[in-house]
């Protein structure tokens, strides 16, 4: 039963990822920038709390969005790093 819910899992993330191919954008992208558009500016960890994503998964697209000029990292006053929109999105 796990098996065939990995099986299944996995087919979904391949649709959504050829449905997304020509924006350049992944599936697990599309997640964070749709949350953040969704949630507001938020910290990395409150975002892997917010999306149930292990910290490292979640550093590793931030990365790749930045790379893409998609999202931002700003300091706070607290020493937080929050975590916004380069670009408004059309919803």
């Amino acid at each position: 039963m796990v098996h065939q819910l990995y099986q299944t899992t996995r087919a979904m993330s391949k649709s959504v990822n050829r449905a997304l191919y020509s924006t350049n954008i992944y599936g697990s992208e599309w997640t964070i920038l749709k949350t953040i558009h969704d949630q507001g500016t938020m910290t990395q960890t409150a975002l892997a709390n917010y999306l149930n994503i292990e910290p490292a998964a979640i550093s590793k697209t931030i990365r790749q969005l930045m790379k893409k000029n998609l999202i931002m990292r700003q300091s706070g006053e607290d020493k937080t790093r929050k975590i916004y929109l380069s670009h408004t999105i059309g919803d």
